[in-house]
């Protein structure tokens, strides 16, 4: 887990209870007004030759999404990280600490398509400058198991 210290001091995920549940800190140092992308990659480790495998990819901007939460699915995402933490829910991102406590993500959230199995969830926060390049905030990957639904 990386993280740019120009805009965040801590940036902190911690899996307890068999990894069923989880913690997050993340302490800004900076307003983040716009411009904030969020890159998700979503793996699933293959049974006979143990590699991942991409399944799911997707590059949106956050501000944007939080904006439009009418999408059911995401909606319930973000309905059940609020009910645990006080990330926002609309833009700016101002400075300060950010915290999501005992979150044990609702398996009837997950697209049905998810079977059981190993997966890597990799995601890549950053700024989008004008010129296209990127500067990134933290990059992180946590590696779960998904059980029988």
């Amino acid at each position: 887990m990386d993280y740019n210290q120009e805009y965040i001091w801590n940036y902190t995920l911690k899996f307890y209870n068999d990894n069923t549940t989880a913690d997050i800190d993340v302490i800004m140092l900076k307003p983040i007004t716009e411009n904030l992308w969020l890159q998700l990659m979503i793996e699933m480790k293959m049974r006979q030759s143990g590699e991942y495998n991409k399944i799911l990819s997707f590059d949106f901007n956050v501000c944007d999404i939080l904006t439009q939460a009418n999408n059911p699915l995401l909606k319930t995402w973000l309905d059940n990280i609020s009910k645990y933490g006080n990330f926002p829910r609309s833009c700016p991102f101002k400075e300060g600490l950010y915290y999501v406590r005992n979150f044990k993500f609702d398996q009837n959230s997950l697209p049905k398509f998810l079977l059981k199995g190993f997966y890597g969830v990799h995601g890549l926060g950053y700024l989008r400058l004008s010129d296209g390049d990127k500067n990134i905030l933290y990059n992180s990957s946590v590696f779960v198991a998904l059980k029988t639904k």
